[in-house]
């Protein structure tokens, strides 16, 4: 796959036309704010912890292939919700827009050699060294997993 192909993916995932479906921008369009914050499903989390789960991981994906080591996102791997207003949720949503953006400016300046280097350290216990284009492809499958998860949630 050449480096325009991986980000082309991971647009598609997260704001255009994917195989699977829609993605995870149009999903997160069709959930009402006054429904984000509720737990339909019993120890389930709501659509804005995923949200806030999906920014996380977009985050740390950007801190590693920026160079730094991987670990568990600084936001935390489920953060909690601070607030239950439709503010708050326009602004989660922001968030999740603008880590994407970021990330898809960073991949776009990458090189096709850099998508074979190992992305950031990696600790042993984690399988060894990871590639750039093994995280960003991981990253896309994980937008697609929640966002079948969103979807699901916004029916309730």
């Amino acid at each position: 796959m050449t480096p325009e192909q991986i980000t082309n993916e991971l647009k598609k995932a997260y704001q255009g036309e994917p195989w699977h479906g829609d993605s995870l921008l149009s999903i997160i369009a069709r959930c009402s704010a006054h429904k984000v914050f509720s737990h339909p499903v019993p120890g389930a989390h709501s659509v804005a912890e995923i949200v806030l789960h999906l920014t996380a991981w977009t985050r740390e994906i950007i801190s590693r292939l920026s160079g730094h080591a991987a670990g568990e996102p600084a936001m935390g791997d489920w953060p909690v919700a601070q607030e239950q207003t439709e503010s708050y949720w326009n602004g989660l949503v922001q968030d999740l827009k603008n880590s994407n953006e970021e990330l898809l400016r960073i991949t776009g300046r990458m090189q096709a050699e850099e998508w074979l280097q190992p992305a950031g350290v990696h600790a042993a216990e984690a399988g060894g060294e990871i590639t750039c284009f093994a995280l960003v492809n991981g990253l896309i499958q994980h937008h697609a997993y929640h966002a079948g998860q969103i979807s699901l949630l916004c029916k309730y």
